[in-house]
């Protein structure tokens, strides 16, 4: 196995040290999927590149929004940013957090640990939290101009007159901001959320959103160590100015040395990409898209950062990297892949109610797990409201939507009659594409019809 790079169906080949870390994660963690090994590689490239390296202005920092059901292991991808920043002897990389409730408790964790990754479990319901509390959603706006500023500062979030009051956190100011974002939602968590609101008031527009599928993996007994050629690559970027008498120190906010600037390969025009992006932004039809469409070429360059510092086959010169033609490529075709995956998202989620989606799920079970299999494929009203006394109180639009409901989920329904003894009729079938390849079930649906409920 060639451990320099690491392919993944959809995206550009990791190379180099992110590749290493990839095929690591793949042979440690509980849960190997190979789209939590590429972010895993990503994620912790944006914090070891952040704050000391430059493209345009751009620094690494970036915020990754996963979505994934419950159990196909998104703590692991937890894990492995653990094991790597203690390998590193830094742990100072990774922040804890289980929400933040202010835009000066945002402030404060930054001016703690002004260059780290930021784990946040269950970012669906979190968000909501914060949405719906006007204290909370300052914290939400900092952490969107945490993300714009971080080529700059983020200023103080009050001032102090006098005494020991002025060394508080909040009153200090962050010199380049350089916290990354790690979130983790389930499907359903996440899509609720991605209203053209939250992308238009920059809070989602910022995201890189990735997938990781429920596909059944073959588990790893246990974490096998950090490479060593990881940990020297990762240490000597990180050393080039966090270093005090050799040892590894990361620094604070204030009097913090001057950013590396990254040359650029010839032959890259900058302006046209910006160009281009601006042209797509203003000919998109809906807010999202020009939303996401603006924020492209930012993500993109942060991402470049990364690529061309840890994922090359040839170590790069630190002192005076160069961001590369193909690093470039490959970081616009993450981003892209990205925001088609966002788009998908929006197009396929319910605009049903949560209760309608829960009821559809227990009505679906019961038809597939009792009436299939028996001689009859039908219940009449009396008997469904009986067995779902929730339906029983729907109105005939609701009683729609939750049929609607039920053939997403391959099965028809069909209604002979008004009255309570009439019956209803279901058919189960499969969907393979676009295409509905109907299964009868038995020969029950002609018997019925024939009155033999």
């Amino acid at each position: 196995m060639n451990d320099a790079i690491f392919e993944l169906d959809g995206f550009p080949p990791l190379h180099g040290t992110l590749a290493k870390i990839a095929h690591w994660f793949m042979g440690s963690a509980r849960r190997p999927h190979r789209e939590s090994a590429y972010i895993t590689a990503l994620s912790f490239g944006s914090v070891v590149c952040a704050r000391f390296f430059s493209f345009e202005e751009s620094y690494s920092t970036s915020y990754f929004c996963i979505s994934a059901d419950t159990g196909v292991g998104k703590e692991d991808l937890r894990t492995a940013a653990t094991k790597l920043s203690q390998s590193l002897g830094c742990m100072q990389l990774i922040m804890n957090v289980s929400s933040f409730t202010s835009d000066a408790g945002v402030h404060a964790a930054i001016v703690t640990q002004p260059q780290s990754l930021a784990l946040i479990d269950e970012f669906g319901k979190v968000f909501e939290a914060m949405s719906s509390s006007v204290l909370n959603q300052t914290a939400l706006t900092t952490l969107t101009i945490a993300f714009t500023t971080a080529h700059t500062a983020l200023p103080p979030k009050g001032y102090a007159d006098v005494g020991a009051a002025q060394t508080a956190a909040k009153y200090q100011t962050v010199q380049r901001p350089a916290m990354s974002l790690l979130v983790f939602g389930t499907p359903r968590e996440i899509t609720k959320n991605l209203t053209p609101d939250t992308f238009t008031s920059g809070e989602f527009s910022r995201f890189l959103f990735f997938e990781i599928p429920g596909d059944v993996v073959r588990p790893n007994p246990e974490y096998q160590p950090v490479p060593k050629d990881v940990i020297k690559a990762l240490m000597d970027i990180l050393k080039i100015h966090n270093s005090v008498n050799g040892e590894l120190s990361i620094q604070g906010c204030d009097g913090i040395e001057a950013a590396t600037k990254c040359g650029i390969e010839p032959g890259i025009d900058t302006t046209e990409i910006d160009m281009r992006y601006q042209r797509e932004r203003a000919a998109a039809k809906d807010t999202t898209s020009k939303a996401l469409i603006t924020r492209r070429f930012e993500k993109a360059k942060r991402l470049a950062i990364i690529i061309s510092l840890l994922g090359t086959d040839t170590q790069q010169n630190l002192k005076s990297p160069v961001i590369s033609s193909a690093a470039l490529n490959d970081a616009l075709m993450i981003v892209e892949k990205s925001d088609k995956l966002v788009r998908s998202w929006i197009r396929n989620q319910s605009t049903y109610p949560d209760n309608y989606i829960e009821l559809a799920d227990l009505m679906a079970g019961y038809i597939e797990n009792e009436l299939c299999g028996t001689s009859k494929l039908a219940i009449t009203q009396k008997e469904l409201s009986d067995q779902f006394p929730e339906y029983a109180h729907k109105n005939t639009a609701a009683r729609r939507d939750i049929w609607e409901l039920l053939s997403d989920r391959g099965i028809t329904v069909r209604q002979e009659g008004k009255g309570r003894t009439n019956a209803y009729f279901f058919e189960i079938y499969e969907k393979v594409g676009d295409v509905d390849d109907n299964i009868r079930i038995g020969e029950s649906i002609t018997a019925m019809k024939k009155g033999r409920v």
